[in-house]
């Protein structure tokens, strides 16, 4: 392993550090009670540091909703792919999404507090947040797709 795979390797450690320590924050209390001299201190960082890998505390926090939207939209696909009818895949994402609020209930909090209009639009995880939610759609209206193609979906209902 040459020097820049191991530089380029504990950056993204460090990177994962402090969004862990972002994240027992935030899990712990609201947006606005998190300081960026709070976390630095968690992960026991200069807070330069970590201004090095986000550029601000909303970048940070977009992170850990993007961390949130990546494991629904895993559950939506475990859901698509199993091998039943479309109505049941259906169903399937509404347990998905229940057991998804009871298992991270602070992941949700962030998400829909994220979906506010506080946030800026020119975050660079704001694209990706949108692209995970849209997968999600895409995922639902995929197996609705199929219960109607199967027929287990009216098709003549808007």
């Amino acid at each position: 392993m040459g020097i820049s795979e191991r530089r380029q390797r504990e950056k993204e450690q460090r990177r994962t550090e402090i969004l862990d320590a972002a994240e027992r924050l935030f899990f712990s209390r609201s947006y606005e009670q998190v300081s960026m001299d709070e976390i630095a201190r968690e992960v026991e960082l200069n807070k330069a540091t970590i201004y090095l890998y986000f550029k601000n505390k909303e970048a940070l926090y977009a992170s850990i909703v993007l961390r949130g939207v990546e494991i629904l939209k895993e559950k939506y696909s475990e859901c698509m792919n199993k091998q039943v009818s479309g109505i049941v895949k259906v169903i399937l994402m509404g347990q998905a999404y229940y057991t998804f609020s009871q298992e991270y209930p602070d992941y949700l909090r962030m998400i829909h507090f994220y979906g506010s209009e506080r946030f800026s639009k020119e975050n660079p995880c704001t694209a990706d947040i949108g692209k995970g939610y849209g997968a999600c759609r895409m995922i639902l209206r995929d197996a609705i797709q199929e219960g109607i193609d199967d027929g287990t979906i009216r098709g003549d209902i808007d």
